[in-house]
């Protein structure tokens, strides 16, 4: 047996702005992905970067935090490559290197710096992966990605990866700048959407010619509504891939939100601590994305980054080896 003919346990860590994600899977000589171990954490790494332009110490201790509960998971598995990104907070900070020089002495593993297109692309490659195990694909239509510090918006064409925005809209940055009442003030919610009409204007040029757009969502605000939209009782990611939420319900959800405190938005059992002050900002940024794509509903993906990141690391092993 080759080494190509060989299943590999890879590790790969996604480092965003507000959730770091651990994925262990077997990566299997047919290109599949076998999870073992899926955990999430949020040190909301970005923290006060709008402001400063640098990761804060604080942060960083509690991204450190959440790197060393990853590391004793993995530690209990035969992993054997480790495959880690960060994207807007790491990309955008002044001080990124002093972090990332950190994390390699501590954990012994690197850590890639990816663009916003290259974290398109592999977000998509892990989202195909995900629709691979269903019965249906995408082949015309959008991917959405929103994140804490950007929202990639990805244009789908005949199956493939066609091209994508990377736009400065993340949920830690909007909740920053716009909201600061608890629950939110109309003026907020007023000003927090028309920043990101504003932001979202280049989107309408990804549907043209699409007809009616199918869009795709991955990432926590999206699981988030699609787990208040099914009223479950725990987080279940295999009821979750693949659901189709209106555009109405959506409404619904987000209006309903935006008058609770962030109190009361803790309290709901489904929704991720850490998440309570940024989802508002997320169904915003959710809801006008569909509006500017003429779009009636949205379909969860559990699979995007993380997913991706091995999927990527799998092709280029495998040109590697020939």
């Amino acid at each position: 047996m080759t080494a190509s003919d060989a299943s590999v346990l890879v590790a790969a860590i996604d480092l965003g702005t507000n959730a770091f994600r651990l994925l262990i899977a077997e990566a299997t000589p047919d290109r599949r992905l076998v999870p073992r171990h899926i955990q999430r954490a949020v040190p909301r790494l970005g923290e006060g970067m709008s402001a400063t332009g640098r990761l804060c110490a604080a942060a960083v201790e509690r991204a450190l935090d959440s790197l060393r509960e990853f590391r004793d998971v993995m530690r209990r598995y035969p992993v054997q490559a480790v495959v880690a990104a960060a994207t807007s907070a790491v990309r955008e900070a002044a001080n990124a290197k002093d972090f990332l020089d950190r994390v390699q002495t501590e954990f012994g593993f690197g850590v890639e710096v990816i663009s916003g297109e290259e974290e398109a692309r592999r977000t998509w490659l892990g989202v195909q992966a995900g629709f691979s195990q269903l019965t249906d694909s995408l082949t015309e239509g959008v991917v959405l990605d929103i994140g804490g510090g950007s929202t990639e918006v990805i244009r789908i064409r005949h199956g493939r990866f066609d091209r994508a925005l990377s736009l400065d809209l993340g949920v830690v940055k909007l909740r920053e700048r716009f909201i600061h009442h608890d629950p939110p003030l109309q003026t907020e919610l007023f000003n927090l959407e028309a920043e990101i009409r504003r932001a979202i204007e280049p989107v309408a040029s990804l549907c043209v010619g699409m007809g009616p757009c199918a869009v795709i969502g991955t990432a926590g605000t999206v699981t988030t509504a699609a787990t208040l939209y099914l009223k479950l009782g725990s987080y279940d990611p295999l009821r979750l891939h693949g659901t189709v939420v209106p555009r109405t319900a959506l409404e619904d959800i987000a209006a309903r939100l935006a008058t609770m405190t962030t109190e009361e938005r803790r309290n709901l059992p489904t929704l991720e601590r850490g998440r309570e002050d940024v989802i508002v900002a997320g169904m915003a940024i959710l809801r006008l994305v569909l509006d500017t794509c003429g779009a009636e509903a949205i379909q969860v993906s559990e699979y995007g980054l993380r997913e991706g990141l091995i999927v990527d690391w799998m092709a280029r092993r495998r040109a590697s080896l020939g």
